[in-house]
C-alpha cells in the first residue's frame, strides 16, 4: 500500500501546481489567441448566438409535432427528476461494500 499512497501523495502534488496560476495563465493566453485567431467571432456573431439561443424560447411557433425549446427542457428535467430516486438508492447500498 506504501506504493500506491506515494503515487497518489506525488500525483496531488503535481495536480496543485498545475491547477494553481498556471491553468489560469494558460488558458488566457489560448482565449486570447482563438479570439484573435478566429477574428473576434464571439463579437461579430453575438446577435446571431443571443437569438439561436434565447430568442427560441419565447418563440410562438405550433404545429403538428412542433414542441419549443423551454417545453422539451422541462420535460426533460422532469424525466432525469423522475428517474433519479431509484439510482441513488442503487448507489448508496453499494457504498458500503469493499472492492476487494
Amino acid at each position: 500500500m506504501f506504493i500506491i499512497e506515494s503515487i497518489i501523495s506525488g500525483m496531488m502534488a503535481i495536480a496543485d501546481v498545475i491547477w494553481g496560476w498556471p491553468i489560469l495563465i494558460l488558458t488566457s493566453f489560448v482565449a486570447v489567441y482563438m479570439t484573435v485567431r478566429l477574428r473576434f467571432f464571439q463579437f461579430r456573431h453575438f446577435g446571431l448566438i443571443m437569438k439561436e439561443n434565447f430568442g427560441k424560447v419565447f418563440d410562438k411557433s405550433s404545429g403538428e409535432g412542433n414542441i419549443n425549446p423551454f417545453k422539451a427542457a422541462c420535460t426533460a428535467l422532469d424525466v432525469v427528476h423522475r428517474h433519479a430516486g431509484p439510482h441513488r438508492q442503487v448507489l448508496r447500498s453499494d457504498a458500503g461494500r469493499s472492492l476487494s
